[in-house]
């Protein structure tokens, strides 16, 4: 029977102990963890181009050095956050999101987005909810309408909704930025009313990006602009086998 050398075993025992003694510090071995205690800011209502700011808290919940790299934000809001930055374990940063609601209506929820160096989540979403109050509301703006082929006409609709609940305002008229477009006020349920837009694709080609203006009984809002965008596809040429 062979027995084991006693420096072999002493070599063993020393190499055991030195891997149980590394598994932790690597379980643990300096990674950030970053937490937002309240990811989602209900703002309540506010009046239609009144800004809302809120400043969401950021906490490095690891064992490593949390960086912030930088915040991407929507069209509507701007950020604030002093990127590049490190925040040890336990400590905190913040990021200022203020929206604008200056083109906003109705109900509103804007997202930005904090990258970090956390390694299990990278991007982190803030968000800002709320209503934006209006006279009126349109539905959907701006309005694509995608592919159209050349030689065809499309037809769309948007709605019009009161922005309040005592409101009274309506519309009383459309106008149009290109001939290409006719647009006229219909009937909808209750005291919602619809905009019918045909988009004439006979005499263009490319990209468009066209506005309908709706002119209102609201002196607060006395119109609404809504963008028509899309693009007009050539036809294809004949089959000359045809």
């Amino acid at each position: 029977m062979r027995v084991a050398h006693p420096r072999r075993l002493v070599c063993f025992w020393f190499v055991g102990v030195v891997l149980l003694m590394a598994a932790p510090l690597r379980a643990d071995d300096g990674a950030a963890h970053v937490v937002v205690d309240a990811p989602v800011h209900e703002f309540g209502a506010v009046e239609q181009g009144q800004p809302v700011e809120h400043v969401f808290r950021l906490r490095n919940a690891g064992t490593g050095m949390l960086r912030v790299d930088h915040v991407k934000g929507t069209c509507a809001c701007t950020v604030g956050v002093a990127t590049g930055e490190t925040i040890a374990p336990g400590d905190e940063t913040w990021v200022t999101v203020r929206l604008d609601t200056t083109r906003l209506a109705g109900r509103t929820t804007k997202t930005a987005t904090v990258y970090t160096n956390d390694p299990e989540a990278p991007a982190i979403p803030v968000t800002l909810t709320g209503e934006v109050l209006t006279d009126l509301v349109a539905r959907p703006t701006p309005l694509y309408v995608g592919h159209l082929r050349r030689g065809t006409v499309l037809r769309r609709e948007i709605r019009v909704v009161r922005g309040r609940p005592d409101g009274v305002a309506s519309l009383v008229g459309v106008d149009v930025s290109s001939p290409r477009l006719r647009a006229w006020i219909d009937v909808g349920e209750g005291s919602e009313q619809r905009v019918v837009v045909e988009i004439d694709a006979t005499d263009s080609s490319g990209r468009f990006s066209d506005e309908l203006v709706l002119r209102t009984t609201s002196s607060r809002q006395p119109t609404l602009t809504v963008k028509v965008l899309g693009t007009i596809d050539a036809a294809p040429d004949a089959d000359p086998r045809g």
